[in-house]
């Protein structure tokens, strides 16, 4: 979820889309400066972080592969 907002007079003023957070929800706040963020849209923020989901749960290894990461490993640095 993405939530945008402005900060004004020491203090972050949300725009639009709390209405559905529980009181007590904890938040992370990022700035994103006018250089940073110009080419940043809330829907290019949305496609990123559905990608960045999408590589998150991806599987370290098939289940037909016969080459482990302990394989890898053990080719890398021999054993011991």
């Amino acid at each position: 979820m993405i939530i945008k907002g402005t900060f004004e007079n020491g203090h972050i003023r949300i725009l639009s889309g709390i209405e559905q957070l529980p009181e007590g929800t904890e938040v992370l706040i990022t700035p994103i400066t006018h250089n940073s963020g110009a080419n940043c849209d809330l829907e290019n923020l949305r496609k990123f972080k559905a990608e960045m989901q999408r590589i998150a749960s991806l599987p370290c290894q098939g289940i037909d592969d016969s080459f482990s990461g302990a394989n890898h490993d053990q080719l890398l640095y021999g054993t011991e």
